[in-house]
């Protein structure tokens, strides 16, 4: 039985599932490896053999196992005279009960959107296990690349490193050296301060305080330790976003130098609250799929919590509830805490150290490292911006050096933080002056101001 088609609206149609369309030059293997693909699969007769069996069958035919090759091969044949030869026997068809008027007008309609649409579905799922492997071929090729010339590949980076690291040795050597010296006094101070409160039993007296101060002063000077190997790599942004945390530690390690040892002790039990917080999280994303250990942790530390609202008051736990009474309300902001440790004036430092470690077009678009005029995008370390991360750190540390002399009650002590002022002048006089040669401008003559902690009222 031969059944007129109109084959060539049929190949136009099919065109776009034969030829698929890039934007990208990156993919343009794996493109070809799809297109050959599809094209070995959406052919003119698959596509006829596919529509005309799902036709037949609505008419009640039932196709057998070698229909549908049979079809293509007999499509194959004879589509190019514009007639598709059906290769039923009338007998089959009649069995069905399929009359040839109702075969003809069936056959006979153009293939629609819907019935391509399913082809597509077809197609595609035929072609996804030949993409992904060809995806995984790929991939095993440019491991194999990388693996066969890693080994010169890291020398010649290692030695790119190294010459970068000269360069930053070279022009940021001497304010890197003073903000080091710098740390190394406040380490000094912090054994000093642990040797004399350990004598005099000071320790014993207020232990919560002891640990709360010691311990917020040590993470301190780790955290100028991370600062200055970040510098010395040339990672400005970096250091910009431990400036932030140090910052952070300085304001509260100031209220807690000067308040009593109640205050430390809240300070010290809020931990609890914050690993009750996580638990909720966790129990949260885990949902009926959280473990026994989740579970039961989350059930202990709500029993804490209660114990401690209990005794320390309902705005216990809030983000910074410890400071809650110390503030007179509920302590929910990081600026409260400033305010009352006097160092407000930081804060628009601060905010811009909090946007740079955000993933806002602010973070993005404004990066410390940039050298002046670089419109690109920094994707590495940088020569650049090193002077305000250093100049930053040197104050701060002076600070938090302070409020810890001034918890030691020692005069002595207090003498040896005020020395770390001249320190930090002379490694924002050494880094100013390196950021205005890298930037090509004159020289300034600048001082930087470090303003000592005020006491609680």
């Amino acid at each position: 039985m031969w059944i007129r088609h109109q084959v060539q609206a049929l190949l136009h149609a099919m065109n776009r599932m034969g030829n698929p369309q890039s934007g990208s030059s990156q993919y343009e293997s794996l493109e070809e490896v799809l297109q050959e693909s599809v094209s070995q699969a959406a052919t003119i007769e698959r596509l006829l053999a596919f529509v005309y069996l799902k036709r037949l069958k609505k008419l009640g035919f039932k196709s057998d196992a070698g229909d549908f090759s049979r079809f293509q091969t007999r499509i194959k044949a004879t589509v190019a005279t514009g007639r598709v030869e059906i290769p039923v026997s009338s007998r089959r068809f009649r069995a069905a009960g399929i009359t040839k008027v109702a075969l003809t007008k069936h056959l006979e309609r153009k293939v629609t959107k819907a019935e391509m649409a399913a082809f597509e579905r077809i197609i595609a799922k035929a072609t996804e296990g030949t993409v992904h492997a060809a995806m995984q071929s790929m991939s095993e090729a440019y491991t194999r690349t990388i693996k066969s010339s890693s080994v010169e590949y890291l020398r010649q980076r290692r030695q790119e490193q190294d010459r970068f690291k000269r360069d930053v040795e070279r022009e940021w050597r001497k304010p890197l050296a003073h903000l080091q010296l710098q740390l190394d006094v406040a380490r000094d101070l912090g054994n000093a301060v642990i040797e004399k409160l350990e004598t005099s039993g000071d320790k014993s007296r207020e232990p919560s305080k002891f640990d709360a101060v010691l311990t917020s002063f040590a993470r301190a000077c780790q955290i100028v330790d991370e600062i200055i190997t970040l510098l010395a790599s040339g990672f400005a942004d970096g250091a910009e976003a431990r400036w932030r945390s140090l910052y952070e530690i300085q304001v509260v390690l100031t209220l807690l130098a000067q308040g009593d040892e109640l205050l430390s002790e809240r300070f010290l039990h809020h931990h609890d609250i914050d690993l009750l917080n996580e638990a909720k999280s966790m129990l949260a994303v885990a949902g009926k799929n959280a473990s026994k250990t989740i579970t039961r942790r989350h059930k202990e530390l709500v029993e804490v919590r209660n114990e401690l609202t209990s005794r320390f008051g309902t705005a216990f736990d809030a983000p910074y509830g410890w400071a809650s009474e110390l503030l007179g309300h509920r302590a929910s902001r990081f600026s409260d805490l400033e305010i009352r440790a006097g160092s407000a004036s930081f804060n628009p430092h601060y905010k811009a150290a909090s946007a740079n470690i955000h993933a806002a077009a602010r973070g993005s678009l404004t990066r410390i490292g940039s050298p002046p005029g670089f419109d690109g995008r920094l994707a590495g370390a940088s020569n650049y911006g090193l002077a305000g991360p250093a100049n930053k750190t040197a104050a701060v540390l002076v600070l938090a050096s302070i409020s810890l002399a001034q918890y030691s009650g020692s005069t002595e002590i207090m003498s040896q933080a005020m020395t770390m002022q001249s320190l930090a002048r002379k490694v924002a006089i050494l880094a100013d002056a390196v950021a205005d040669r890298l930037d090509g401008r004159p020289r300034r003559k600048r001082k930087l101001r470090v303003r000592k902690s005020q006491p609680i009222r």
